[in-house]
């Protein structure tokens, strides 16, 4: 077949049920039965690319190394200005696992530790300070900006479930922003970046630290 094989059927929920499963990527109007429903995204490993992109990715590669000891000093150093914080961690690598890449550095905020402010209310305060940040975009894909597991696909009856299935999921996501990977930006403008966030963070975590005191002599 060329991307992995054909296959045929006379039903139309099979064959919609296949590409919500098989293809990566948005699936349009295809999918009209409701109860198919993934929310305009799909699961597919994306097995498919035409030869130009492999060859340009295979040339690409070359420069991997390069970019990768770019990436990870300049991560080092918004991790050091960043020491000490509560409510916000720059995402580790495993001890026993070697990073592959960055495509962008993703920090986890916690709401908890900052009075409740959410992540995009941070992530708003954190622009304004000139920090080049967005709210996390992997997470929040699909028609719904919904975790996946609350499509209709995988849930009973074709119904959405009443309840958070993955609360852990939803935790994570919640609290998940990001910036470019700063690949060639000097030292002095990736520290400052760092202090930003940091600054903010530390107002917020103050702020929280205020309201506590104040409930509890309440």
């Amino acid at each position: 077949g060329g991307e992995l094989g054909v296959a045929v059927t006379e039903s139309r929920d099979l064959w919609e049920r296949m590409l919500a499963v098989g293809f990566f990527g948005r699936t349009g109007g295809e999918i009209r039965n409701p109860k198919n429903s993934v929310d305009g995204f799909s699961l597919g490993a994306k097995y498919r690319p035409h030869l130009f992109a492999a060859v340009l990715a295979s040339s690409s590669l070359k420069r991997l190394p390069d970019l990768n000891t770019c990436r990870a000093l300049r991560w080092q150093w918004l991790q050091e200005e960043l020491s000490g914080l509560q409510c916000v961690s720059p995402t580790q690598t495993l001890l026993d696992s070697a990073r592959g890449g960055f495509l962008e550095y993703v920090f986890r905020f916690f709401p908890e530790k900052a009075g409740g402010l959410p992540v995009g209310s941070f992530v708003q305060a954190l622009c304004a300070e000139g920090a080049p940040v967005y709210v996390d975009r992997y997470t929040r894909l699909g028609n719904r900006r919904s975790v996946i597991a609350e499509s209709v696909l995988f849930s009973k009856e074709g119904e959405r479930p009443s309840i958070d299935p993955l609360p852990g999921c939803r935790s994570v996501r919640d609290g998940l922003f990001a910036m470019p990977a700063l690949t060639h930006n000097p030292e002095s403008e990736v520290r400052s970046i760092g202090r930003a966030i940091k600054k903010v963070a530390s107002w917020a975590e103050r702020a929280a630290s205020l309201s506590m005191s104040g409930a509890g002599r309440g």
